[in-house]
Formats: C-alpha cells, structure tokens, sequence
C-alpha cells in the first residue's frame, strides 16, 4: 500500500516540485530541454531547427533579433526553457521523457554554444506556437435548416512574457492574433 501512495505522488508531482528536488541549476533546465527536444524531434541537429524557424518566422530580421537577444541573456534562456518544458508536463505521458532528460542534464553538462541553445530555445517557442494547445472547446449546435454542426475551438499556449515571440510563428489562422 505504501509503494502504490508514493507512485501516486510521482505522478502528481508538480514540475516546480521535481526541479527543486533536484536541485537543478539554470544549465540543467537549458540542457533538459536541449535533450528533450532532441528526443521528440530524432536529433533534429540545431542548425536545422534555425533554417525550420527562418522558413517558418513572419519577420526573419525579428527572428535574428531574439536568437541574439537569446544568446546573451541566461535568465531568458531559462525562462522560455521552464516554459516550454511546464507546457509538455502538463501532459502526463511527458512526464517521464522530461525527468529522464532533467537527470541526463544533472549528470553531466557539456559545454555546449549558446546559440545552440537559443536556438533549442527558439524551436521550443516555435513548437509551442504551431501545436502548443492549452486546451480544446468541442460545440455542437443548430445550424441554419435544422441540421447538427460541430464545431472545434483550439486555445493554444501562449506563455507570457514571450507572446511576442510566439507571434513570428503564428499562423494568422489561429486564435489570439
């Protein structure tokens, strides 16, 4: 009975609650999400996800300007990564792909460029962006002759303070533009 009570607890650990656990140091979230990434995308290199990100951006000068921006500043890094990696913990079957790549991180940190993680950073947006639901809103109604409609409604993430930044992605399609 004991083991089934702390298996529960795993599964509804917070994020928050497992990166304090481990004690995780800016890097280990900056690489967490490096590995993560590499992960769901089969090792998509970085340079890749930068010609993905300048196919797909709106404005590419825009673009360069938060990689730079990116590039220089920590505290951003982290931020967009704790973003991106609360997003995909939300989604209970992500948990353990995300811890695993938390304690890969912990484990040893390579020296890794920081435009590799801009970059990481900035795809991370991007697929945030372009699948990151933050929930979907089924209607059926009446529609004009009597008949039944459905309609979908798709919400998606958008976490703030990097909205504009979601921006360069965004298909004008979709909600919140």
């Amino acid at each position: 009975m004991v083991g089934l009570g702390k298996e529960l607890r795993v599964e509804e650990e917070s994020l928050a609650a497992y990166l304090n656990g481990i004690q995780a140091s800016p890097d280990v979230v900056e690489q967490a999400l490096r590995y993560y990434l590499a992960e769901r995308t089969d090792d998509l290199p970085p340079e890749e996800m930068r010609e993905l990100l300048q196919k797909q951006a709106k404005d590419a000068s825009q673009l360069e300007q938060h990689l730079a921006m990116l590039e220089r500043s920590s505290d951003e890094l982290e931020d967009i990564s704790l973003a991106y990696l609360a997003a995909a913990w939300a989604d209970p079957a992500e948990r353990d792909a995300i811890r695993s790549a938390l304690q890969a991180a912990n484990k040893s940190l390579p020296v890794v460029e920081t435009f590799i993680l801009a970059t990481v950073a900035m795809y991370g947006m991007y697929l945030l962006a372009t699948r990151g639901r933050a929930r979907e809103v089924k209607r059926v109604r009446r529609a004009e002759g009597g008949s039944f409609v459905e309609e979908k409604e798709t919400i998606y993430a958008d976490p703030r303070p990097w909205s504009n930044l979601l921006g360069l992605f965004r298909p004008s399609n979709q909600p919140g533009q």
